[in-house]
């Protein structure tokens, strides 16, 4: 199990247990929560009496009082090498199944090198397809990889999960909102953000959405 978790706002130390899902059956449940409780990318062998087979979807239990943010888990078995995709919260006490054909997207977006073009703002991220649904982030700064994130020249990319009527990506709605006194908002500048479909009916769909744009705080 290889996990990538999103910025450090999106760790967790709490319980967490995979259980792997496939074609000719499903492991039993296993503990990773030293994966979840790092941010980047962290790898664990363990052992089953079972060959789940062609990999389909994994079972995520998170047991505590943190929420987690996975961007994708690669899952690696006897007969079959699947990556994962999660973009989403995994909220504490709960259970979430991540499927090979879940619609993630996802989203490489680079701030302007111009002077001031950085931004401290709680960025809120929405994307729309062609039929107008939507996917949603609330809050694109807390799993960002970076502490003080979307700064001038910042180059990162991110995950969302769309729902299952996603179509392909067609537009994004970007509104910023001050973190705080401490932290006076201001505006940001885009040099561009492009969408790509990882998983799902459209994968390998991609379209930039933002060139050279100026978002107002």
């Amino acid at each position: 199990i290889t996990v990538n978790t999103g910025g450090s706002n999106a760790t967790s130390i709490d319980i967490m247990s995979v259980t792997v899902h496939g074609t000719k059956g499903s492991t039993d449940s296993h503990n990773i929560c030293a994966l979840a409780g790092k941010n980047g990318t962290n790898s664990r062998t363990f052992t089953d009496p079972v060959d789940v087979g062609e990999i389909t979807s994994i079972e995520i239990e998170n047991i505590g009082i943190d929420d987690w943010y996975p961007n994708y888990v690669v899952v690696t078995g006897p007969s079959d090498t699947e990556m994962i995709y999660g973009g989403r919260w995994i909220s504490d006490n709960k259970k979430v199944t991540l499927k090979d054909t879940d619609n993630v997207i996802q989203l490489d977006i680079k701030t302007s090198s111009d002077f001031s073009s950085g931004t401290d703002d709680i960025v809120k991220i929405t994307l729309y397809d062609y039929a107008k649904h939507s996917a949603v982030l609330l809050d694109a700064t807390e799993i960002h990889p970076a502490f003080n994130a979307f700064e001038k020249g910042d180059d990162t990319t991110l995950y969302i999960y769309a729902p299952n009527n996603f179509g392909k990506v067609d537009s994004i709605n970007i509104s910023l909102s001050s973190a705080g006194i401490l932290t006076p908002g201001g505006d940001w500048k885009v040099e561009n953000i492009t969408a790509t479909h990882v998983s799902g009916n459209n994968r390998g769909f991609s379209k930039t959405l933002m060139t050279d744009t100026w978002i107002d705080g």
